[in-house]
């Protein structure tokens, strides 16, 4: 069984290929940061405050169906997009009250970065249905 921190550096590893010194983060509900590759404390506390934001004044752009969805199962994946300037931003949901997060200087990799991010949740998803992985 993986753990959660090993599986946390897996998505940050899998994020970095795309863009190298892209911010990455996992971040509850409440916008607590749980992991991020985001080194100063200052930094990746107000990446885990933008999140909360979002999730707080519902602004949730669309939802995509889960690959595997069942009656039982989560029947949405939550994603938000928002392209600035020169940044991207990308809010995913991994679990019930945890996101991936990730915040890129190459607007872009927009496609790139939501499709790992819904790729990463969807292996979450499989892992959890294997008993690979625990939450």
């Amino acid at each position: 069984m993986i753990s959660h921190k090993d599986f946390f550096d897996q998505v940050i590893v899998n994020i970095e290929k795309i863009a190298a010194g892209t911010s990455v983060a996992i971040v509850s509900s409440d916008g607590l940061v749980l992991h991020s590759n985001v080194k100063d404390e200052t930094a990746e506390s107000q990446l885990g405050s933008f999140s909360s934001v979002f999730l707080d004044e519902g602004k949730k752009i669309f939802s995509v169906p889960a690959a595997n969805s069942t009656d039982s199962a989560k029947e949405d994946i939550q994603t938000t997009v928002t392209v600035g300037g020169k940044r991207v931003f990308v809010l995913t949901q991994l679990l019930n009250d945890a996101f991936l997060v990730i915040l890129g200087e190459d607007k872009s990799k927009t496609n790139e970065f939501l499709k790992k991010s819904l790729e990463e949740s969807d292996r979450l998803q499989a892992m959890i249905q294997k008993q690979e992985i625990a939450f």
